[in-house]
C-alpha cells in the first residue's frame, strides 16, 4: 500500500465524454491539460529515459478498474513506475503496460507525480498492441482521444505511452491504470530492493504461492535491455523471497519479478529502482578488448574488473 503524507497533494482530473481520461497528482497549482511545454522541442526531446519501451517486453501489470477510481485509490493500491533521478524538463519517456480488457471500451488513466505548474505534458501518445505485434492496432493522444474501442473482452493487450516533459519541472513517478479493464490480481508479488553489503538486496513476497511455478528476477541498467540473472522455484512453505545481486552497474538499476504460473502464463511485478551512483568501486585491473591489460586510466573502450570482483565494459572519452 503505497501512502503520500509529507506533501499537499492537488489532486485534478480531465474528464471527456464522461470518462475518466487523465489524471495528475502535482506539487503545486495545476493547469488542466498539457501544452505547458515552454522552451521545449517536441520534435527533439532533450533526452530519453524508457523504462520499458518495447510493447514485447513491458513493465508489467498495469492496475484496471470496472468504474472510475479515486486519485487515492490508484496510489494507494497499484504499482507505480519511477523515475529516480527525476524525469527531467523536455525529457521524453515510453513505457508500456499489460492489461486485460473487461469491457469493449476502455480509457486510459494516468496519475504524475510531478513539480509542473502549468500542464504535466508537453504531448502524450499513446498505442495499443495485440498477441506482442509490433504494429499497433490503434492509436491516440492527449488531443484526440484517450480511449480504447473494439477490444475484445478476456483479451490481454499491450499499451505503451509516450509522453515528453515540460521545461523546468519533472516527473518522479508514474501510476499508470485503465477503466474497463480486470483489476490487478491480488496474487502480484510486491518488490523491493535496497544496498547493503556491497551488494543489492532484493525482497519480494506473493500473497498467494500455490499460484506459480517459478520465479526469474529480470534486471537492466540505464543501458541495457531486460535479462534473466536467477531464477527460483516456487517455494511450499515460503510466500518471501530473498536475492542478493552482486554484479550491478554504477549508475541506475532496475529489477522487476517474472512470475511464471503453474497454468503455463507469467505476468510481472511492480518494478523497483535501486541508485548505486554513490557507491565507490575499487579497480583491481583494466584491459582493452583484445584481453590485454592496460593502465588504469586507459581511454576509449576497456573492460574494469573491480576488487568485489564486479566486471564492467565502459567507454572512456579519448578528448577527456
Amino acid at each position: 500500500m503505497k501512502t503520500i503524507s509529507t506533501i499537499k497533494k492537488i489532486k485534478m482530473l480531465i474528464i471527456a465524454s464522461c470518462f475518466l481520461t487523465l489524471s495528475f497528482e502535482t506539487y503545486s497549482m495545476p493547469d488542466l491539460g498539457g501544452g505547458g511545454g515552454g522552451g521545449c522541442d517536441p520534435a527533439n526531446p532533450a533526452g530519453t529515459t524508457n523504462l520499458c519501451a518495447d510493447p514485447c517486453s513491458p513493465c508489467g501489470a498495469a492496475c484496471g478498474f470496472a468504474t472510475n477510481p479515486t486519485v487515492d485509490q490508484v496510489i494507494d493500491n497499484c504499482p507505480s513506475w519511477e523515475y529516480n533521478p527525476a524525469l527531467a524538463g523536455c525529457f521524453q519517456t515510453t513505457n508500456c503496460q499489460t492489461f486485460t480488457a473487461a469491457a469493449t471500451t476502455v480509457s486510459i488513466g494516468l496519475i504524475i507525480n510531478s513539480t509542473c505548474t502549468d500542464g504535466n505534458v508537453v504531448y502524450f501518445n499513446w498505442s495499443l498492441y495485440t498477441n506482442c505485434s509490433k504494429a499497433a492496432t490503434q492509436t491516440g493522444s492527449l488531443a484526440t482521444t484517450l480511449t480504447m474501442t473494439g477490444l475484445t473482452i478476456g483479451v490481454t493487450y499491450s499499451y505503451c505511452y509516450t509522453l515528453q516533459v515540460p521545461d523546468g519541472c519533472s516527473h518522479t513517478l508514474h501510476y499508470p491504470y485503465f477503466v474497463g479493464a480486470t483489476p490487478l490480481s491480488n496474487e502480484a508479488s510486491t518488490l523491493s530492493a535496497k544496498f547493503s553489503e556491497n551488494s543489492n538486496q532484493l525482497k519480494w513476497t506473493v500473497p498467494n504461492n500455490d499460484a506459480f511455478a517459478s520465479f526469474e528476477i529480470e534486471y537492466k541498467n540505464e543501458d541495457a535491455e531486460w535479462t534473466t540473472i536467477h531464477k527460483v522455484t516456487a517455494s511450499e512453505r515460503s510466500v518471501m523471497y530473498t536475492y542478493s545481486h552482486n554484479n550491478f552497474s554504477a549508475g541506475q538499476n532496475y529489477y522487476r519479478i517474472k512470475q511464471l504460473s503453474k497454468s503455463g502464463g507469467y505476468t510481472h511485478s511492480n518494478i523497483t529502482t535501486l541508485s548505486n551512483k554513490s557507491i565507490v568501486k575499487r579497480i583491481a585491473k583494466t584491459y582493452n578488448l583484445q584481453g590485454q591489460e592496460v593502465a588504469s586510466d586507459a581511454k576509449g573502450f576497456v573492460i574494469v574488473v573491480f576488487e568485489d570482483g564486479t566486471v564492467e565494459k565502459q567507454y572512456r572519452n579519448i578528448a577527456e
